[in-house]
């Protein structure tokens, strides 16, 4: 992995890391409003890769 690839994902880390622990909503759309989550379940985003 190059030094850039490093940064960027340390980078990424860091700001999903800070955002995951607010009440900020990290999916496109509110996504997560409409998947009927129970406690215990976990959810995963994906993303779109776009």
């Amino acid at each position: 992995m190059t030094e850039y690839q490093q940064l960027h994902i340390k980078s990424i880390n860091e700001r999903y890391t800070s955002l995951s622990q607010s009440t900020c909503c990290l999916s496109c759309g509110g996504a997560i409003s409409h998947a009927g989550v129970k406690p215990g379940e976990v959810c995963i985003d994906l993303g779109s890769h776009a």
